[in-house]
């Protein structure tokens, strides 16, 4: 079966030439423009709706390269591995690809007895984007005994730490007084932390 697709370009709608963009493409498959068919065309760039078929019987010669003699559905499919791999032959084009997607029509019988057609999106992700990101951190805080923490530096990090990237932010209560107890137990968290870091 044919897969449909849908390929934004770069290029001005009112400045685009259907018949070039279709040349381009058909050049890089190895393909005739009458292979190609095309649906419709609409601003946004410029937006086409194609797909291309298979070469007619006919057409074929014991000479023909590897990729003339892939089916339509099949030549769909590398154009799309290309994009996605910015390939040479896609960045060389006189246009940009700037989205292109891919579908592909399939029968189902959707939970009843009669077949009815549906149409797949091939490659969607399976799950949105996540909203925030959140970068590895450098440091694991973990509760020690009482009145204390501990601090342990996640090993995945060490090749990114340098000393100038620790801070250690300490606040008091107003109440709490800084004995030479909390005083010497500051001072062994950040040895232990130059130590983690430079290995001595």
């Amino acid at each position: 079966d044919k897969i449909g697709i849908i390929m934004r370009i770069d290029t001005p709608y009112s400045e685009v030439d259907e018949d070039s963009v279709v040349r381009a493409l058909a050049n890089l498959v190895d393909a005739e423009l009458d292979w190609f068919e095309v649906y419709a065309t609409r601003p946004g760039s410029t937006v086409l709706y194609f797909s291309i078929g298979d070469m007619p019987d006919d057409e074929a010669d014991s000479g023909d390269s590897e990729v003339r003699k892939l089916t339509g559905a099949e030549k769909s499919l590398l154009l799309y591995q290309w994009w996605v791999m910015n390939d040479r032959r896609i960045t060389s084009l006189d246009f940009e690809i700037l989205d292109f997607k891919e579908y592909l029509r399939q029968e189902t019988t959707t939970q009843t007895l009669d077949y009815t057609t549906v149409v797949v999106h091939l490659f969607a992700p399976n799950s949105g984007t996540p909203s925030v990101i959140i970068p590895p951190q450098p440091f694991i805080k973990s509760g020690g005994g009482q009145g204390q923490v501990a601090i342990t530096l996640a090993d995945a990090q060490m090749n990114r730490l340098s000393a100038a990237t620790i801070e250690l932010d300490l606040t008091v209560d107003a109440a709490f007084s800084l004995r030479p107890a909390v005083l010497s137990t500051l001072a062994a968290v950040l040895v232990m932390c130059l130590f983690a870091l430079f290995g001595f």
